[in-house]
């Protein structure tokens, strides 16, 4: 399902071109790319926890210094949105 959308949006960004609409072409190009980032990074950020949840079960006397890891995880693999900066380490 997501590679029909995703071969769909491509045909429509080429067909755009081929129309001289460069800047609509653009436009849904950075779209297209914005949600792949973003799919990236939540896959990571899940799997930083999933570990830091894992060594948790391990050594349960970690745990004051694995929800410090989680926050930051969580500070550094959330996508900002344009003009806003991220937060200060």
């Amino acid at each position: 399902m997501v590679d029909e959308a995703r071969e769909k949006t491509e045909r429509i960004i080429r067909e755009l071109q081929e129309l001289g609409r460069h800047e609509e072409a653009q436009h849904l190009e950075q779209a297209l790319a914005g949600k792949i980032e973003d799919a990236l990074l939540l896959a990571l950020r899940e799997a930083c926890q999933t570990v830091l949840t894992a060594i948790e079960a391990i050594d349960p006397n970690t745990e004051m210094l694995l929800e410090e890891l989680r926050l930051e995880i969580d500070k550094r693999l959330t996508r900002h949105p344009p003009g806003t900066p991220p937060a200060k380490p």
